[in-house]
């Protein structure tokens, strides 16, 4: 029995608005046997409080500070919380993600024009592809720093997989945009995780496990943190590829088909 376990939310614990069948029973069921769950997600549009809130209607339980976001980046992470801290920041995303920004340090403007840097935190409902392009002219014209503090390129829907905006950061990048990516499956991220369960004393093992639907997630996690790594193979991202069509990685010593204990 492992004494730590890391979980993905978006594709391992839930699909859209419906929990996977067994997942709540499944982390239930770690928790009871003195197993620490933390829920490591690229989820950075979301205050922890409001993702604990949304796993709950899920029957899904975790407690606010078993929420390990990649936003905590912009202030674990000491080269991006440099490009964060006391700098005009112009926030690509939900109001629900302001919070990442301004506990790293960040000035809030409103304005491409006055902005320092840029921090991508999520697409945004309306007018997505318009606002995009005129923050990707407007980098074209005066280039700045940019963070995306979600670096996922797809997620999975029940009408299947849909762009998200670790997409339109890597177009940013082709650009010749300089973009610092803090989240799965970047080694920073890593650090910033191990960071996080040290502050409560706790140090990860070999036995220990992380379940993701990213193959890719699985592998640098999994390798970087020096645990195990278990794809979740038919709920989320990685449903449809045959997992002989994989590149092995030792870090993925496991797949199941979805996160029922």
């Amino acid at each position: 029995m492992p004494r730590i376990v890391l979980v993905d939310a978006a594709g391992v614990l839930y699909l859209d608005t419906e929990a996977i069948p067994g997942a709540g029973a499944g982390i239930r069921y770690l928790k009871e046997n003195g197993v620490r769950v933390f829920c490591v997600t690229n989820n950075t549009c979301q205050h922890p409080s409001l993702i604990t809130q949304m796993l709950a209607k899920k029957d899904v339980l975790f407690k606010e500070d078993e929420i390990i976001s990649s936003g905590f980046g912009l202030q674990m992470d000491e080269e991006v919380h440099s490009l964060v801290s006391g700098k005009k920041i112009f926030v690509y995303g939900k109001d629900t993600s302001f919070f990442y920004i301004e506990a790293a340090g960040g000035h809030r403007v409103d304005r491409i024009e006055e902005a320092e840097a840029v921090v991508l935190t999520s697409t945004v409902d309306e007018r997505h592809d318009i606002r995009f392009t005129m923050l990707r002219q407007s980098l074209a014209e005066h280039p700045r720093p940019v963070i995306c503090s979600n670096p996922d390129r797809l997620v999975a829907t029940p009408n299947g997989l849909a762009t998200v905006i670790g997409h339109d950061a890597a177009i940013l990048e082709a650009d010749g945009i300089p973009v610092y990516w803090m989240g799965k499956p970047y080694p920073e991220f890593c650090h910033v995780v191990r960071k996080y369960l040290q502050k409560k004393g706790l140090v990860l093992g070999h036995a220990d496990i992380f379940f993701d639907d990213n193959y890719h997630n699985v592998a640098m996690m999994a390798g970087t943190l020096g645990i195990n790594g278990c794809l979740v193979h038919k709920t989320g991202i990685s449903a449809g590829i045959p997992l002989e069509d994989l590149i092995p990685n030792p870090a993925v010593g496991y797949a199941v088909d979805s996160f029922c204990i």
